[in-house]
């Protein structure tokens, strides 16, 4: 371990767990966060406000998948060192990577950016084969929210299928990469590899914690959305207790 406390690790291999802990993923989550709930709060919000911030400006919009690998890893950096040397999470902890690793977390973002528009425009190119004009447009109209589900057709379905398959790719690769660069000190290609080993390895588990974060949220949203400033919280530190129990970096209880 250097002095900067970064793991060396470079024979990282992903275990298979057993789907349960889709729900220890997510206790791990609100226990991290309850301890130390009120310096979560604020690096999840400074987070969230860069980000958000970031979108509303048109230019700068586009650096926003170039800017994000660098705050996932510094939740994961604020929650390892938390653990670790049983102190509160602060607020250099979530830009740690603007010190060290910025360029290869740039990469993981970049390689994501670069993934992401192949993948929608073999799937616009594949549209045009396998979706009728008015399929488009019903699928448009229901992801607006002005049209109902539509009835889609046999290329409709096929097309819906690919795209489904052609985020959870795209997710299974970046999902885990930040955490691997930043606390298992590996190159933007070989994190986003075994990321994507990771994902698939434990797909049931993610899963399980999937619908289960979906319903909390659906009930957070319900007294005027004031649980989702809780969830919020908790689903970032998901990806963190996600890492630390696939890789054997468990947080301490």
């Amino acid at each position: 371990m250097e002095n900067s406390g970064i793991i060396i690790d470079n024979s990282v291999e992903p275990r298979r767990v057993p789907a349960g802990h889709g729900w220890t993923w997510i206790a791990d989550a609100f226990r991290i966060f309850f301890k130390h709930w009120w310096q979560w709060l604020l690096l999840c919000a400074v987070m969230l406000v860069i980000l958000f911030g970031l979108l509303l400006v048109p230019v700068l919009g586009m650096i926003t998948p170039l800017v994000a690998p660098l705050l996932i890893a510094g939740i994961a950096w604020a929650a390892h060192e938390s653990a670790r040397e049983e102190r509160a999470p602060a607020l250099p902890d979530l830009f740690i990577a603007l010190r060290q690793k910025t360029r290869t977390l740039i990469g993981v973002g970049l390689l994501y950016m670069l993934g992401s528009l192949v993948v929608m425009g073999v799937l616009a190119a594949l549209g045009h084969f396998l979706v009728t004009p008015e399929e488009i447009q019903a699928i448009h109209a229901a992801q607006s929210g002005t049209g109902p589900v539509p009835e889609l057709g046999g290329g409709g379905v096929l097309f819906v299928a690919l795209f489904i398959l052609g985020m959870l790719f795209m997710n299974s690769i970046y999902f885990f990469a930040p955490q691997l660069v930043v606390l298992r000190n590996l190159k933007a290609l070989e994190a986003m590899r075994i990321s994507y080993l990771a994902f698939w390895r434990n797909w049931l588990p993610m899963l399980l914690a999937g619908v289960i974060l979906l319903l909390m949220a659906i009930v957070a949203s319900l007294p005027m959305m004031l649980g989702l400033i809780l969830l919020l919280p908790i689903t970032i530190l998901f990806n963190y207790t996600c890492y630390a129990d696939v890789f054997g970096d468990h947080p301490e209880h």
